[in-house]
């Protein structure tokens, strides 16, 4: 019997990975096409909870999402930024369930909260899954009702240390200040590269534009919201500015040397659900009691001085960080050519999830 070439297991091997990739798109955004209209511009705006809040928002709100499984990691960033000045009034809390509803005005009834009504997205959802895919719409849909409606505001994500709160003084410099969005960056060497969990918006007809734009292709394109949004700034739909990645920096910080102290670092990378606030509390980031949610002040005042003094906990490393480390370093080598970068920001990003077989 003749043995196969390492060339035509490689091609078979590449094949199986496409096509599962294809099943997984066509799987995943089967949740967008029958849930979709539930996370609609149209749909936000007949919920009167949420209708009654955009009245009440200042400019610069800290727009969050969550639902019962990520109430943990709210109670712990809350808990990190009790003692900042302002930050919790310029909280937008945007629940998806009820019992997270409950509980956060239990025990934070101070709190700007709004129940929207998304049933798809009351249970886990994952990195490429299609609640996750609806997720990516329901964001992109919030952001342009409150760029219509006047408001400028933070997209921010709880599973965040804040060393400092987030200073609109960091907003202006001239580049920032020309800018209708002003983004996250992926890393140190993909600076162009939008990491997506944080971004400050202007209500411009630019910002407008931008997210009309992201909520279509959204609704039928199976994509990574970043990959798809860095897309959307190198075609120039709106000004985009990406912020230095020493401001909100994320796992790289505890694995490279740099200088510079991070205002805020994310934890991502962290694909398996419920692993995520386990790894913060290893290394250092937890700041309430598990039972009670009573908050531990020192804690937090231990990790600030850790982060301030450069000191850098061992990460608790997934196989998801090995996996964005890869196609990070695939991202530096395609921008440092100028073909393969017309190829990265044409193809690579918007069919950034087909492009990474391996998740």
């Amino acid at each position: 019997m003749k043995t196969p070439s390492v060339a035509r297991l490689f091609f078979y091997t590449f094949l199986l990975l496409v096509l599962r990739k294809i099943g997984i798109a066509l799987y995943s955004m089967s949740t967008v096409f029958r849930h979709g209209s539930t996370v609609s511009e149209e749909a936000l705006l007949k919920n009167p909870e949420f209708l009654s809040m955009l009245p009440r928002l200042g400019n610069d709100t800290y727009v969050l999402f969550l639902n019962r499984y990520a109430l943990d990691m709210t109670f712990n960033w809350l808990c990190n930024t009790r003692e900042m000045e302002g930050v919790h009034q310029r909280a937008l809390f945007l629940t998806m369930d009820q019992e997270s509803t409950d509980k956060l005005r239990h025990l934070y009834p101070e709190l700007k909260i709004a129940r929207l009504i998304v049933p798809a997205l009351e249970d886990p959802f994952n990195y490429g899954d299609g609640p996750y895919q609806l997720f990516y719409l329901l964001r992109a849909n919030i952001a342009l009702t409150l760029a219509k409606f006047g408001h400028n505001f933070w997209m921010i994500q709880q599973d965040t240390f804040w060393r400092t709160p987030l200073a609109q003084t960091m907003l202006e410099s001239e580049e920032l200040q020309k800018a209708d969005i002003v983004f996250d960056s992926a890393g140190t060497n993909t600076s162009d590269l939008i990491a997506g969990g944080y971004y400050y918006a202007r209500s411009t007809p630019k910002t407008v534009d931008y997210f009309e734009k992201l909520v279509r292709d959204l609704s039928w394109w199976y994509a990574p919201d970043n990959g798809y949004m860095t897309y959307l700034c190198y075609r120039r739909f709106a000004e985009c500015v990406n912020m230095p990645f020493s401001w909100i920096t994320n796992w790289q910080w505890m694995l490279y040397p740099t200088s510079q102290v991070p205002h805020l670092v994310q934890f991502d990378g962290y694909t398996r659900l419920g692993g995520k606030l386990a790894a913060m509390k290893q290394m250092g980031f937890h700041f309430m009691d598990a039972e009670t949610k009573m908050c531990n002040a020192s804690a937090v005042t231990a990790a600030q001085t850790m982060v301030t003094q450069g000191l850098r906990p061992k990460l608790v490393i997934e196989s998801g960080h090995a996996q964005f480390a890869t196609y990070s370093r695939l991202i530096e080598i395609f921008q440092s050519n100028s073909a393969l970068a017309w190829l990265l920001y044409n193809f690579c990003l918007p069919f950034g999830h087909y492009v990474m077989l391996t998740m």
